[in-house]
């Protein structure tokens, strides 16, 4: 494979699949399932407090998603921006590399041949440490709201016992 240059941000930037987020950017999910960001369709793996982070960000999966990413090769992971591109929405990924490009150009210089990174830059971490939340953001999952869950779960039971109730009044009776 040719070396890609990682200085020329704006044509790795113009290649449909490069984005920062695997150089910038650490989501842990509520079950520490590791991501790139919070929309990523993929893991690259389970958070271990036992094995130092910057081994973890440098793991086989993200090595090849880093790799792929800048080669211009689409991962699956990455579909939700795709997709958004495509439709003429701005993906997460088009925000995460204008945002970032000032501080790409410090750091591709640390991006060793195997695409490990030789120290962690996250400049965007998101720890989602319990589902804990007194809130009921509309715009969030019940996943991450105990309160939303509660709602749902009484809406879940409210509905199946008047679908079950509907479902009898219908039945021919026997006379």
């Amino acid at each position: 494979m040719t070396k890609v240059d990682l200085s020329n941000f704006q044509a790795l930037a113009n290649n449909g699949t490069f984005c920062v987020a695997p150089f910038t950017s650490l989501y842990v999910d509520t079950r520490d399932n590791m991501k790139v960001c919070c929309i990523s369709g993929s893991n690259f793996g389970v958070y271990n407090k036992d094995v130092p982070l910057i081994d973890q960000y440098n793991s086989e999966e993200i090595k090849q998603l880093r790799s792929g990413l800048v080669n211009g090769k689409r991962n699956k992971a990455c579909n939700y921006c795709y997709d958004n591109d495509l439709v003429g929405i701005v993906s997460l990924r088009t925000r995460l590399n204008g945002l970032y490009e000032h501080w790409w150009n410090q750091y591709f210089k640390k991006i060793n041949d195997d695409f490990s990174v030789e120290e962690l830059e996250i400049k965007y971490l998101d720890i989602r440490f319990s589902n804990k939340c007194n809130l009921k953001c509309r715009t969030c999952s019940i996943g991450f709201s105990s309160s939303g869950y509660r709602d749902w779960e009484t809406d879940r039971k409210s509905t199946r016992l008047n679908s079950s109730h509907s479902a009898k009044s219908r039945m021919p009776s026997s006379a």
